[in-house]
């Protein structure tokens, strides 16, 4: 029996209702297929949740989004999801690491990407409640604090805009005049609503309509609808970067994308005010969701790559050196090079990159050190593993020197059944679609939304050295023979100053990408860090550390602030590369020195336990500090006395402070 034959079979049971043998049929049918279509997904949803599987239903549900963007599939499956939680209050995805209210508004008709975005989110890991604006009200709804908007106390905020809003006659305003009117618009509703709540924003740009009275001549005339757009779409990225705290939804790319014919559809534009056509809404609805996943810090950090027909053409240890296809010359040897140049761009801009290959280590190390044509180098990765273990072990091996999660990974491997192997055994890993053909590499991670981020910071543009730093530093601590002699072969030093205009960028990313080492886990955007410096008593630290092998920038920062007499530690993180270098200890050294300077007796601190941070639930206790109240939601509190235990102090670190006491 083909697997067509399998699958009309499933459908066959499952029209007659008999879900556990259409279950079963599905399952065979889809025994050997990587990514089943959006439309089988929806029908294997609907069977699970025919047998009261809802947890299966939702894995299918969230797979749906990955296998194609067929608006009807995507509709019905949001009816589904829709319906089983209804029926299930309290029901969540099963690996939902986030939760969060979203409201939409904007310039056009969203109601029918609402549900599409909640679907979508379920791919991402975030469980989302979404709520939608009626249509034009972003501008009242950010005006006014008593509007539905902030009463919904959502967690993010979509603003959608339409090139619409720049429809002007040709006695109207100047080109530059129109341009500046827009962004000034946009500024003012982003700027209210930094001022009325603690959202985040996800604001699209502009994506230009088709039709174009210039035509060829668009791209030179400043009077050029197509012109002025880009001009709006260029001033909000830099209003965007001026204020922080805003993304950018760029859908002049993503229409771009699939195309401004299948992106627009004027017919319900001017039935229902539908902006983008309803074939387009998965496409942008998972791009939306992706931005949503990176604010609340589950973008990817780690490309894990196989070798052989992944990264060049052949097998090293059968082919030799000047066997396997990289270069140019011929079809197969470019798109390897293709490949690489894709996945070299990602490590410039902080995606760290390991390998994870079936070899021995000197044959797999040579086309790096040896081919003239490599664009990657060895320098380019911070793992490099290779041998005959099994891929899923090395993995997890990989995750925990690098000292990341294995959710934090994304694996590309042009074996299906390596790929089969390690989405079985390390489910939390990402695992790429490639297909036979390389020349399809660069579509498939250029596809992948996993890696999209909502900042950008000098220190990611080091990241490769700075994990590769912790790998080295790793091997070096196996095998030295006491933790003493090992933090001081490190020469560790650290740089200790106050939040300012140049860290905050860091800082903000810091607070919302940072879970293990996190004893609050409060997410907080630019403008509420701001405000909490202005506060009366408020410390607000920030930590670079440096040590023989790189400079690993700004790895940590405490906010704290006077509250009944003690110096209260808000909020206190730092990053996972360095955990276990005694940092916590400089920091806290420091914030001993700045309580004392104001007459403070003690320092006082909360844990509020997250599924992240169990890594530092007795970290207050480590450092001598009494629980002094445990709460019914397991938040501990906890109090150190500095005039009678003394200042905190590593003496492994050699501190430059640049506060102010």
């Amino acid at each position: 029996m083909t697997a067509s034959d399998k699958l009309a079979e499933a459908a066959a049971l499952k029209r007659e209702k008999n879900y556990q043998g259409a279950i079963a049929a599905y399952d065979a049918a889809l025994a050997n297929v990587e990514a089943p279509d959006e439309k089988t997904c929806l029908a294997v949803a609907q069977c699970h949740a025919g047998t009261g599987q809802k947890d299966k239903a939702l894995d299918w549900l969230a797979l749906l989004t990955r296998g194609g963007d067929d608006f009807p599939a995507w509709q019905a499956a949001s009816g589904l999801l829709r319906k089983l939680l209804k029926d299930n209050p309290g029901l969540s995805a099963p690996h939902a690491k986030r939760t969060g209210r979203v409201w939409l508004t904007g310039s056009y008709t969203l109601a029918q990407l609402a549900p599409l975005l909640q679907l979508a989110a379920l791919a991402v890991n975030v469980n989302i409640e979404v709520a939608v604006a009626d249509y034009g009200q972003h501008r009242q709804d950010a005006l006014s604090p008593d509007s539905q908007m902030y009463a919904f106390d959502p967690d993010v905020i979509v603003i959608a805009l339409h090139h619409s809003d720049l429809e002007r006659s040709v006695s109207d305003l100047s080109v530059q005049e129109t341009v500046t009117e827009a962004t000034q618009d946009v500024s003012m509703i982003w700027q209210s609503i930094r001022q009325n709540c603690k959202a985040r924003i996800l604001c699209t740009n502009i994506a230009a309509p088709l039709d174009e009275a210039f035509g060829h001549l668009s791209s030179r005339v400043p009077e050029s609808r197509r012109t002025i757009i880009h001009a709006v779409n260029n001033d909000l990225a830099r209003k965007a970067n001026e204020l922080g705290g805003v993304t950018l939804v760029d859908v002049e790319a993503i229409s771009a994308q699939i195309g401004k014919r299948a992106w627009f559809d004027d017919r319900y534009w001017h039935l229902s005010k539908q902006g983008v056509s309803f074939k387009a809404l998965p496409l942008l609805a998972r791009h939306m969701a992706a931005l949503i996943a990176a604010e609340f810090g589950l973008t990817k950090k780690c490309l894990v790559l196989d070798l052989d027909n992944t990264c060049w053409g052949g097998v090293i240890g059968e082919d030799g050196l000047a066997g396997i296809k990289i270069g140019q010359g011929d079809a197969k040897s470019e798109a390897f090079l293709a490949f690489q140049m894709a996945v070299k761009r990602l490590q410039q801009r902080g995606v760290i990159l390991a390998v994870c290959s079936k070899n021995n280590d000197a044959d797999a190390r040579e086309p790096f050190e040896k081919h003239p044509d490599m664009v990657l180098k060895l320098d380019d990765f911070a793992m490099f593993v290779a041998n005959w273990t099994n891929k899923a072990e090395n993995i997890k091996h990989i995750a925990k020197t690098l000292n990341i999660g294995l959710d934090s990974l994304v694996f590309a491997d042009d074996n299906p059944v390596e790929r089969a192997t390690v989405r079985e055994l390390v489910p939390e890993v990402d695992v790429l679609p490639m297909p036979e053909d390389p020349a399809g590499y660069v579509r498939v991670l250029g596809d992948y939304l996993g890696f999209e981020t909502v900042s950008y910071t000098r220190e990611d543009a080091n990241k490769t050295e700075q994990y590769r730093a912790k790998s080295r530093i790793a091997e070096m601590q196996a095998t030295t023979a006491s933790l003493p002699d090992f933090y001081k072969s490190l020469h560790m030093k650290a740089e200790i100053e106050p939040f300012n205009d140049f860290n905050m960028p860091r800082i903000v990313q810091l607070i919302g990408k940072s879970n293990q080492f996190n004893l609050t886990t409060y997410r907080y955007s630019e403008a509420d860090i701001r405000d909490f410096m202005q506060q009366d008593g408020a410390v607000n630290l920030s930590l670079k550390l440096a040590d023989k092998f790189t400079d690993h920038g700004l790895v940590s920062m405490i906010m704290a602030r006077l509250v009944e007499s003690a110096m209260d530690i808000h909020l206190w993180l730092m990053s996972c590369r360095v955990i276990g270098r005694t940092v916590e200890d400089a920091l806290l050294g420091e914030l001993c020195l700045q309580a004392r300077a104001q007459g403070l007796k003690k320092l006082r601190g909360s844990y509020i336990p997250t599924a992240k941070n169990a890594l530092v639930e007795t970290k207050y206790a480590d450092f001598g500090f009494d629980c002094i109240a445990k709460l019914d939601d397991g938040k501990t509190i906890w109090e150190y006395d500095i005039e009678k235990q003394g200042d905190i102090s590593s003496p492994y670190i050699a501190v430059n402070t640049r506060v102010e006491a």
